[in-house]
């Protein structure tokens, strides 16, 4: 092409590019103009601009590599991106960038937690951006100001979100949701089944990644959701734990005579209105008596993000007597305390007890005995949390699950092999890298609009 074709073409997109804002600016005055004579809601027609902006930022962007902006409010959900993010930062297709946000757990209590994640990074070497500002609007601006992309976010819920990462005000980027869990409960017996499929973020996404076929089967019934936009990629996670192998790291010394390793995991579930999954308030006291009578077992405690608001909320416990069970459980000798991430602990670890959902199937992939302390009560499973729990050792008693962890202790055999293996082909299908095929489905996607 001459040059002087390309500059022709040139002015030719760009004088394109005026036109569509000229446009946004007459529907603008005419929107206002409406407010006055019929007294329109000036928040309704405020969204709508909104929203005609964005779509037309989405467009605009003029990036030589695909910058794709990851904003991070989790350590402890980051194994589902992080992977993601390793592999574009060695690809030249693609700039990635991390931001350190504030959140909230279970849309509750203050927007926190920024500095911590932030820390976190710094620890691993990862170069980041810091929005810890109190006003997310100025976060906001410096987001819009780098033109990304892509954004990921770590979940669907606007409620754990400051007010302007919330999916409507993202949407001036092209949205990806990365599942940062296997979904193992079934939709058609839970009330709002839309809590985890029908977010305003799904309706709003550019591309949603389902890990596994029960998560691609629920978005296909879902009239809200353009079906071309979902990917069945399998767990990403995967990836990233499977990294840690042979990589393990144990919170204590060690020691002449190594102690057996045993994680104990609980859900956040420990209130009515809930799922129901979690026994802690039914065996933390015994936990402890059992912890002080067995010092050749090392203990970790790796509770979900949510329990100590869901043992308040349950009223089982105040907050100050939660703290004080913590501090009591990490006065012993061979107990301590796990938060944030996790890979290299199941790596180190010998064996779980858990009464959750996500550990039950991400732990199979460490080829070690996992024991699903069954609740009796809990949300059900759809065909996958049957599969992670029939490859699981069950059990629904205390003395059961001490008798089990013995067994295994002892040399005892695992007898679920096949059923890991079936799990393992649901969430790596074919033995194929989840990050990859959601790198490739990102690039083809975005070629494909960039040359249309």
């Amino acid at each position: 092409m001459s040059e002087n074709k390309f500059l022709q073409n040139s002015i030719l997109e760009l004088d394109g590019k005026i036109n569509n804002i000229n446009n946004l600016l007459i529907n603008f005055a005419e929107l206002i103009q409406l407010s006055v004579i019929k007294q329109q809601n000036s928040e309704i027609i405020l969204n709508n601009l909104k929203d005609s902006i964005n779509l037309l930022m989405q467009k605009n962007t003029c990036n030589k590599k695909i910058r794709c902006f990851f904003l991070i409010h989790s350590i402890s959900m980051w194994d589902s991106l992080s992977d993601i993010y390793r592999r574009m930062a060695q690809d030249e297709r693609f700039e990635p960038i991390i931001f350190t946000i504030p959140s909230r757990i279970i849309s509750s209590g203050d927007f926190t937690g920024e500095e911590a994640v932030s820390d976190a990074f710094t620890k691993m070497g990862i170069s980041h951006y810091r929005l810890e500002m109190t006003d997310s609007f100025d976060g906001l601006t410096i987001l819009k100001n780098m033109s990304p992309d892509i954004i990921f976010r770590q979940q669907p819920w606007d409620g754990d979100m400051m007010t302007c990462y919330a999916a409507q005000d993202l949407n001036f980027a092209r949205l990806c949701l990365v599942p940062y869990s296997p979904w193992m409960l079934d939709m058609d017996k839970i009330a709002q089944s839309g809590i985890n499929f029908d977010r305003t973020y799904h309706r709003l996404a550019w591309r949603l990644f389902s890990e596994c076929p029960d998560s691609s089967e629920t978005y296909s019934q879902n009239p809200h959701i353009d079906q071309d936009r979902v990917i069945f990629s399998g767990l990403s996670k995967i990836d990233s734990l499977l990294l840690h192998k042979d990589k393990g790291v144990w919170p204590f010394p060690e020691k002449e005579k190594r102690p057996y390793r045993v994680i104990w995991s609980t859900h956040y579930s420990a209130y009515e209105e809930s799922f129901q999954f979690s026994v802690f308030n039914q065996i933390c006291l015994l936990m402890l008596e059992w912890a002080q009578k067995t010092p050749d077992i090392e203990f970790v405690f790796k509770p979900h993000q949510g329990l100590r608001n869901g043992v308040i909320k349950s009223g089982f416990m105040t907050a100050e007597q939660y703290d004080k069970y913590i501090s009591v459980w990490e006065s012993l000798d061979n107990c301590a305390v796990s938060l944030g991430d996790y890979a290299s602990l199941f790596d180190a670890s010998d064996l779980m007890v858990t009464d959750g959902i996500s550990f039950l199937a991400e732990y199979q992939f460490f080829d070690k005995p996992i024991i699903f302390f069954d609740s009796g009560s809990h949300a059900a499973f759809n065909s996958l949390g049957e599969l992670a729990a029939s490859c699981s050792k069950k059990v629904s008693s205390f003395p059961e699950m001490v008798e089990a962890v013995s067994y295994y202790k002892n040399g005892g055999k695992w007898e679920y092999v096949a059923e890991r293996e079936a799990l393992k082909e649901m969430l790596y299908p074919s033995g194929q890298s989840p990050s990859q095929l959601i790198i490739e489905a990102i690039y083809e996607g975005f070629q494909r609009e960039s040359n249309s």
